[in-house]
């Protein structure tokens, strides 16, 4: 049995208006995994999509032909907010090439690049490097995935992932064909929720950083969040206060009055999110 390689399908490109499709629907797709949309106002922006649900996984999906793309909702992760909670991805047909230069993708999308050891939310460092060339050989050799992510707000309970798959004009490529790969095969947006050491590990450098700074009755609170109000060597209260209050006194518990009085100046220390439910 002949082991050369089988030869690819003869493509043709995708035609400008299904292009700006292709960055219509991410945007989307994006927006929806980042929790700026749901699939009601998607629908009233490109049409009624079809859905199944299986195994606790609901999908919608977006079926032009030449290229398509599902919206995936992890409900079990979602609920309990561990690993993928969503997903997006859009693909092109086996016979269509998707000539889109990264950068423009990426500036559309609004996206940075991944970098090892970068600082992601103050605290965590980047591990994932941006171009991950294939290492496998029952990978692709001529495809590349670049890593790239959403920047989001520094207390963000997820991660927003990207993956791009490009191939190369080349079937054996050399590593400028994959610097200059404009042939897009796949983009998979995922959204990863921190795990509770992450989060602890975030809470932890926010508690550090707020304790140095002595935040006492009287000042700005610099963040919305429930706050331990001190006196002495004892945490004597806890209350919302919201970003650019002044620290408030702090209140005594009941039987614990310091010399008669129900309320004492306190020093300030973080405690944790405060989250809207409802």
């Amino acid at each position: 049995m002949s082991t050369e390689r089988l030869q690819r399908p003869r493509q043709t490109p995708l035609t400008d208006e299904q292009i700006s499709t292709v960055f219509r629907v991410s945007e989307l797709g994006l927006q929806w995994v980042a929790g700026k949309t749901d699939i009601e106002t998607i629908e009233s922006t490109i049409g009624n999509l079809e859905s199944s649900r299986i195994n606790g996984e609901m999908s919608y999906y977006y079926d032009k032909g030449d290229f398509g793309a599902n919206f995936d909702l992890l409900e079990k992760n979602e609920e309990r907010r561990i690993g993928v909670g969503r997903s997006f991805g859009m693909r092109s047909n086996v016979f269509k090439s998707a000539l889109i230069p990264r950068e423009t993708l990426e500036q559309r999308l609004g996206l940075r690049r991944d970098a090892p050891g970068e600082l992601m939310d103050g605290v965590r460092r980047e591990h994932l490097t941006y171009m991950a060339k294939p290492i496998l050989e029952m990978q692709t050799p001529d495809e590349i995935i670049f890593n790239l992510r959403l920047p989001m707000p520094p207390d963000s309970p997820f991660d927003v992932r990207v993956r791009l798959v490009y191939r190369t004009i080349s079937d054996r490529p050399s590593e400028s064909d994959f610097e200059a790969a404009e042939n897009l095969r796949s983009l998979i947006i995922e959204r990863w929720y921190l795990t509770p050491a992450e989060l602890q590990e975030r809470e932890d450098a926010k508690r550090r950083k707020y304790g140095q700074m002595d935040l006492r009755t009287g000042k700005l609170c610099p963040e919305t969040g429930w706050w331990e109000g001190w006196t002495t060597h004892n945490v004597v209260d806890k209350q919302v206060i919201r970003m650019g209050d002044t620290f408030p006194q702090a209140r005594i518990p009941p039987g614990s009055a310091l010399n008669g009085a129900w309320f004492a100046d306190a020093h300030w220390m973080w405690h944790c999110p405060y989250e809207v439910t409802g």
